[in-house]
């Protein structure tokens, strides 16, 4: 038989954290929040 050779390629994805995700969750809803804040009052 012939000689077989595998090599493990680590293959990571960069998952942001659950507390970065809250974090820009929050900073958008302010965001949008503002914003809708000031159309009314303009």
């Amino acid at each position: 038989s012939g000689n077989v050779s595998m090599r493990m390629i680590p293959v990571t994805v960069n998952v942001p954290e659950p507390t970065t995700i809250g974090l820009v969750g929050l900073g958008l809803a302010g965001f949008v929040f503002a914003r809708r804040r000031r159309k009314l009052n303009a």
